[in-house]
This record gives C-alpha cells, sequence and structure tokens, in this order.
C-alpha cells in the first residue's frame, strides 16, 4: 500500500493540480521564448513523428521514424495533427503536469516536495522535448487491471509500479493485455510486431540523453535497485517500489527523469529540494552560454 504518514500535510488535489498545470504553462512559454532563439532542439519528436499519428494511424513504424511504441499509442495522439504544434504541444504539457499533480497527490506529497519536482530543471525539460510519457501516466490513475495497456506506451517512465501490484492483479492485468494484443491485430495486422521489431535494430535510441545507471554500470544499477525493492518490500512501501525501478530501466532519457524524481520528492521532500538547486546550478553551468 502507498505510505500515508504524512499525508496531514499533502496538499488538497485541487491545489497540487493547480500548481502543477500552472507549471506546466510557465515551462511552455519557456519553451516557446527557447523555440524562438532557435538555440536547443525544441518539441522535435512531436513535430517529427507524434503530431503525425493520424496520417500514419494504421502504419506507424514506415510513417513515424523512430516510433518505438505499441501501435495503440497513436489513438489518443490522432487530435493532435489536427492543430497548431504549439497548441498541441500545449495541451499534452497540461494533460503530462496534470497527470503527475494526479499521481502526486495520490502517493501523498508534500508542498515542499512538490515545489521540488515542479520547479526543476527536469520539469522544463520534459516540457521541452515533450514525449509520450503522459499516456504512459494514465496506467497509474486508471484500475491497475488496465495499466499495462498504457505503460507498455513507455515502459521506462513507471518500470518499478509492476512490484505495487498483487499476483491476482498481475494475472488479470496480464489477461486485459493479451486482450489488447489480439485486438491490435485486428486494427494494425499481425506484422506490427515485426515493424516494431524493425524499429529497434534499425533506429538507434537517443542514449547519449539516457541518464540511466544501467547503461553506465549495470551490475551495480541492479543491486541497487534489488536493495531499494527489498527495503521498499519490508516496509511496505509503493514510493520505493515505484522508484527502484529507475535502476532496471536500461534508458531513462533527461525528459523522462522527471517521473523518478517526482517519486524521491515524494518519500524525500527536502532532499528532493536541494537536488532540484543542484541539478539548476548544473543547468545554468551548462546552458548559461548558449541561453
Amino acid at each position: 500500500m502507498a505510505d500515508t504518514s504524512h499525508k496531514s500535510q499533502t496538499p488538497s488535489l485541487r491545489k497540487t493540480l493547480t500548481l502543477s498545470l500552472i507549471m506546466a504553462v510557465i515551462w511552455w512559454i519557456a519553451a516557446m521564448l527557447i523555440r524562438q532563439l532557435d538555440v536547443l532542439h525544441v518539441w522535435t519528436d512531436q513535430q517529427d513523428k507524434f503530431t503525425l499519428a493520424a496520417s500514419n494511424f494504421f502504419d506507424p513504424y514506415r510513417g513515424m521514424s523512430g516510433f518505438f511504441s505499441p501501435p495503440w499509442a497513436v489513438i489518443p495522439l490522432v487530435p493532435f495533427e489536427f492543430m497548431p504544434l504549439p497548441l498541441a504541444t500545449l495541451l499534452q504539457a497540461l494533460t503530462y503536469f496534470g497527470l503527475l499533480g494526479w499521481i502526486a497527490h495520490r502517493y501523498g506529497i508534500r508542498l515542499i516536495g512538490l515545489v521540488a519536482a515542479m520547479l526543476s530543471p527536469l520539469a522544463l525539460d520534459a516540457v521541452l522535448e515533450l514525449n509520450i510519457d503522459w499516456i504512459a501516466a494514465i496506467g497509474l490513475v486508471v484500475p491497475p487491471v488496465w495499466s499495462p495497456i498504457f505503460l507498455a506506451v513507455k515502459p521506462q517512465s513507471f518500470t518499478g509500479y509492476i512490484f505495487t501490484l498483487t499476483w491476482q492483479q498481475i494475472v488479470r492485468a496480464t489477461s486485459i493485455m493479451l486482450g489488447a494484443i489480439l485486438l491490435s491485430f485486428l486494427i494494425w495486422g499481425v506484422d506490427w510486431l515485426e515493424g516494431l521489431t524493425l524499429e529497434f535494430s534499425t533506429r538507434s535510441l537517443a542514449l547519449n540523453a539516457s541518464i540511466s545507471l544501467w547503461g553506465f554500470m549495470p551490475i551495480l544499477s541492479i543491486l541497487l535497485g534489488v536493495a531499494l525493492l527489498a527495503y521498499a518490500f519490508y516496509r511496505q512501501d509503493d514510493v520505493l517500489k515505484i522508484l527502484s525501478g529507475v535502476f532496471f530501466a536500461p534508458y531513462l532519457p533527461t525528459y523522462t527523469a522527471i517521473i523518478p524524481f517526482l517519486f524521491l520528492c515524494i518519500r524525500y521532500p527536502r532532499f528532493g529540494f536541494y537536488v532540484s538547486i543542484g541539478l539548476w546550478l548544473i543547468t545554468a553551468t551548462i546552458l548559461g552560454p548558449v541561453l
């Protein structure tokens, strides 16, 4: 179960969502300004593939270069092809941060932890290179049996969530997931698995943008993950179970890092606050000369 020891200090859902959505707008405005300066890549994946979902609905792996998700990921992306890119990114950023705020409240975040997460440079980066982690985030607010359908879109986003489920929930979720795969064969054909496999074999992930410890020291990463997971089970702490997933993710781009950082801020809010300050100092050192 989720740790409720700080529930009395948790802001209301309304306050949590309000702050999260305000920060989504602020970071979107910042992204717009940086995009106009043309000094950083902004919304590249959105422009090159995610806002092309409608045109490539039935064959996303051919028309959307670097699309590494199951084909049903295109369904919630379809409307964004029919609106200007700034509006499409604004709506997705609002959705994403709204979901993050909802998740943070569900797991009992304190105000200082919420501020640390939402004001961090990781939150800005999540909007600068807006991806589809927001679809995966839906998996944490729907009933657990439906979660895998959404989590499969970006498995590295919430790798540790599976450890919070009971065996009965896992069995039921697996059955529903298999049903979704069978249904997908009717819509996208039985060869979509081949298309996804080919995409992985011919396209490279942006490993230079990954901060996954697994990518640098896999054995150490696994050992740390197992140790944290064992401690989480000992404490019956769902937040730490989810946080342990960061050590089991072979690939974790910087724009996805806001997710494990959010769970760090939920469990250790003051530490997260100091980490956020440190990250801003590093960001200023790196990007200051560029901007």
